[in-house]
């Protein structure tokens, strides 16, 4: 499965793409617990985030636009946000979530989707993105638990818990001391 740079003209598909993974995504369903208001905050985040990507992003798919990453290089400030009018338990996640961010110099995972789960889309863009920046570090967080197990294949390591109104987040990170 091939890899490429995103370009402007696969905005719609890859923000469909991102849309219909973090439908699926346990994290995403316990902040908005509504199906079509979680799909419409997740298109207009997505589709937000594509447009105008922070300083220093870098944005790769997958050649049939199954598979989206979004990377923040190294020494990019991380902005770990909770979604307007949230709710104490999701500010208080948020607020341990953006606390807990490794230090030093990393990659940063911002986003990985998937149109269709288990078909490689995931592991191609990370194995794009792991060779290359070689041995350089990289971290994310993730609020799907299923997702572990996945991370751990391509060598993350859990670095820590948070939980708060019956949601989990981990940090994990790749070659991060």
């Amino acid at each position: 499965m091939g890899v490429r740079s995103y370009t402007a003209g696969d905005l719609w598909h890859a923000s469909q793409t991102l849309t219909e993974a973090f439908d699926r995504d346990p994290f995403a369903q316990w902040l908005f617990p509504e199906s079509d208001a979680r799909r419409e905050s997740m298109s207009a985040t997505f589709t937000s985030l594509l447009t105008s990507p922070p300083t220093g992003s870098i944005i790769e798919v997958t050649d049939d636009l199954d598979g989206v990453a979004v990377w923040l290089e190294p020494g990019h400030p991380l902005s770990i946000e909770p979604p307007p009018h949230a709710n104490t338990a999701v500010a208080r996640i948020f607020a341990e979530i953006a606390a807990a961010a490794p230090a030093g110099s990393f990659w940063y995972l911002h986003f990985i989707g998937a149109r269709h789960a288990n078909r490689g889309a995931g592991s191609a863009l990370l194995r794009h993105r792991h060779a290359e920046i070689g041995g350089t570090a990289s971290a994310l967080w993730t609020g799907a638990e299923r997702n572990l197990e996945f991370y751990r294949k391509s060598g993350y390591v859990e670095k820590s818990r948070h939980t708060a109104g019956g949601a989990t987040a981990w940090w994990l990170s790749r070659q991060l001391a």
